[in-house]
Parts: C-alpha cells; structure tokens; sequence
C-alpha cells in the first residue's frame, strides 16, 4: 500500500539533504512518490552512474527500505560499484541496465543482498563466476548474460542459493549434469534455451525442485511426459514448447501441481479437459491455446482454480458463463476472446471475482451496466471495447473499483492517456498472489519462500 504524501513530506523535510531534491533526474526529485512500504521502485527511470551517491545516500538514510527496483535504467559498473556499498538492501532488481563483469565482481563482495537480478547487463562468466562465490545470496537472476558451462556449472554448484534464473543463456551437457547433481535448488528457470524431450528429462531428476520454468523450448509432448515423473513439483511452466493434448495427458501423474503455465502451447479443447482433471490446480495460464468455449467448460469442472489467464481462446459467451461456475474463482483474464456483452452479463454475476480483464471482446454498454453492479470486482481491464459514456459514467460510480477503460468510444485522448499512465502505475499487481491452501504442508513454506523469489525478481513488480 503506497503511503501518504504528507508522511513523505515530514520524512523528505527532517531527514532528506537539499541535494537530492536539486537532482535533474525526475524520479530522484519525487523519490516519496515512487516508494510503497519496504520497497523503493525507479524502473524506466533513465538513471546513471552519476545518480547513484544521491540514491545510495537516499538508502542509508532510509533503512526500512529493503526492495529496490531499478529495471531498464542505464546504471554501468561504476553505479553497480556504488550500490554494492550499501547494506540495508536486500533485493537488487537491475534487470536490463549495463552493469558488465566488473559491475557484478563488485555486487558479489556484498554480504546484505539475498536477493539479486543482474539479467541482460553482459556480465559474461567473469562476473557469474563471481557471484557464483557469494554465499549470502538466496536467489539470482542471471539470464540473457551470454554464460557458457563454466559460470552455468559454477552457479549449479551453490549449495546456498534456493532460486536460479538461467533463462536464454547457452546451456551444454555439462551444464545439465550439474544441474542435475543439485539438490538444494527450489526453484530452476531454464527458458528459451533451446533444450529438447531429453534435456527435460534430465532437468525431471533434479527432486528437490518444487518449481520449473522450462518455457520457450523445445521439449513437446515427451519432454512433458519425462517431467510428469518428477513428484515433488507445485509449479511448472512449460509455455510455448508445441505441447498437444496427448502431452497434456502426461500431467495427471503429476496430481501436487497447484500453478501450471502452458500458453502458448497447441492444446485445444482436448487439452483443457486434461488439465481439468488436476485436483489442486489453483492457477492456470493456457492464453493462445484454441480452446473455445468447450475448453472453458471443461476447465469450469476445476473447482480448485483461483486464477485463471485465457487470453486469445476463440472463447464466447457460453464459456464465460461456464466459468462462473468455479466456486473460488477471484482472478480472471480473457483478454481478444468474442465474449461480447451477453457473456460479459454472466461474468458479472460471479460473486467471487475481484480482478478481471476483458480487453477486446466487443463490450458494449451493456456490459459495462452489469459489471458495474458487481460487489466484489475491485480491479477491471475493459479497455477496447466499444463502451459509450453512459457504460464508462455507470463503471466510474462504483467507488470500490479501479477500472481501466482506455480505447473504448466514450474514452477521449485525455482520457486515454490518463488510464495509461494509471494502468502503469498499477502495472500487472492484480488482486492475486502466488499461494494456495491446496499445497502440501511439507511444501508449503518452501513455496512460500519460492513464490517471493519469483514475485520479487518479476521485471514487472512495482513498474
């Protein structure tokens, strides 16, 4: 929750130093407006290594803060250097700046972070072999850096860190071998790899692993099948790898699975009615998957599902309503679907709901008079819709919703560019997080701790 402008006024006039507030940086110069409790998010901030001595001296004097996000920025090894002074923070997002191996020797000698993301910033092995040394850290983002076996096998050796991201580097035999040898990772991200059925095969051995992300690969129907032998995952993503139903088939061997992720994918109505049958399926991703009306209400027969991301499923009214059914249902996506105003009206009718996105599904104002009734819709996405005044004015009434309503026809440009940079600052925090009472109590604090890791190092959290 984002606190008062006025405490942040009485904190900037007794503790701040007039230097700060004389920074040509923007975000610097309103850094109260961009701090919410513990964390401290400056994402797409155009930051330099010349603003870092202000921003570190920002932190020392506000030790509560202990979440720093500084994604997309052009921070280089100097600034990375002058951040790695600090010890009061623990989690260190600088995805996607410019850090190089030097910026990453000099973040690794700090013993304060647990927390670390130095994805894209071309570290090379030099700066993953030495992060690979820090024991404090517990989680690493080290994707996109160009890593070969050397750094790969180094980091797959820590007996300290808990979560791994090695997405989109060049993983080899060996490399897998070591991974394979671990058994103290929670949680492995191996995205856009390229790695085959034989690959997940050996990646399914790794048994302390409750969460796997192997999206984006290559692995197909059997590279699922070799991973449904492994008992110990709660969550699997496995996005865009050609899966069919006859994969899907493979997942009811797998019955602890509570998050499952697999847009992307060519699963169709079939396919939905495999994944129907987990027991404890608690959040799903199946956007892109052509699963029409009858995958929704295959899917409407899960009564476990809290979450559910169906993007781009030729899905219509009869499915919407179908998934009304579910009896936990609280977060729902079905963005470029054809649900139009009748399946929006039973939408509406889901007393469960409280984050919903509709954006492009021909509404109406219709639509937009039923989902404005709802008593338990907080956060709504009906953007691009063809909803008139009347059905935007019926929306704004209902104080306890933050709706975003851009491209619609009683939306002027003002208008559109105000939800914009709204829908920005509320970026993708939906009313949703990533546990569930359905996980095993052996399990459950191991993901606890994981699912932070994942939501923490998320290039999206608090942009």
């Amino acid at each position: 929750m984002k606190k008062l402008p006025f405490y942040f006024s009485l904190i900037a006039a007794t503790t701040l130093s007039t230097s700060l507030y004389a920074s040509t940086n923007p975000c610097l110069s309103s850094i109260a407006e961009h701090t919410y409790d513990h964390y401290l998010s400056l994402n797409h901030c155009n930051l330099t290594d010349e603003d870092m001595p202000t921003l570190r001296t920002y932190l020392d004097a506000h030790p509560e803060i202990t979440d720093l996000y500084l994604y997309k920025n052009n921070i280089g090894a100097i600034g990375a250097t002058e951040l790695a002074k600090n010890t009061t923070v623990k989690a260190l997002v600088l995805y996607r700046n410019h850090i190089g191996p030097e910026g990453a020797q000099a973040l690794a000698k700090n013993t304060s972070l647990t927390v670390l993301s130095v994805g894209k910033n071309k570290i090379g092995d030099t700066g993953a072999l030495a992060l690979a040394k820090n024991t404090s850290l517990m989680a690493l983002d080290v994707s996109r850096n160009k890593l070969t076996d050397d750094s790969i096998t180094a980091l797959a050796q820590s007996t300290t860190l808990q979560y791994l991201d090695l997405s989109k580097n060049k993983m080899k035999s060996a490399s897998l071998a070591a991974l394979t040898a671990n058994r103290t990772l929670l949680g492995l991200a191996i995205e856009g790899s390229h790695l085959g059925p034989d690959d997940a095969a050996s990646i399914a051995k790794m048994s302390s692993l409750i969460y796997l992300d192997m999206g984006k690969n290559k692995i197909g129907d059997a590279g699922l099948a070799a991973l449904s032998q492994n008992k110990s995952l709660v969550g699997l993503a496995v996005h865009g790898n050609k899966i069919t139903a006859y994969g899907a088939s493979s997942l009811t061997n797998m019955p602890s699975l509570a998050f499952l992720f697999m847009g992307k994918n060519k699963l169709g109505a079939e396919g939905a009615e495999m994944i129907s049958k987990l027991p404890h399926l608690t959040y799903l991703g199946i956007a892109h998957n052509k699963i029409g009306d009858n995958g929704a209400i295959a899917l409407s027969k899960t009564a476990s599902l809290v979450g559910l991301f169906a993007d781009e499923n030729n899905i219509g009214p009869a499915g919407a309503a179908a998934l009304t059914k579910l009896p936990v249902l609280t977060y729902l996506m079905l963005n470029k679907n054809h649900i139009s105003d009748e399946g929006t009206i039973a939408l509406a009718t889901c007393s469960t709901l409280t984050g919903l996105h509709v954006q492009h599904n021909d509404i109406h104002n219709e639509g937009a008079f039923a989902l404005a009734k709802n008593p338990t819709l907080v956060y709504l996405d009906i953007s691009y819709n063809h909803i008139g005044p009347k059905g935007l004015n019926a929306l704004a009434q209902n104080k306890a919703l933050f709706a975003i309503t851009e491209g619609n026809d009683g939306v002027d440009d003002g208008v559109r560019a105000a939800a914009f940079l709204a829908k920005k600052t509320v970026s993708k925090a939906s009313p949703m997080s990533m546990t569930s009472a359905a996980i095993p109590p052996k399990q459950s604090a191991k993901w606890k701790q994981v699912s932070h890791f994942i939501q923490t190092l998320s290039p999206l959290a608090l942009s």
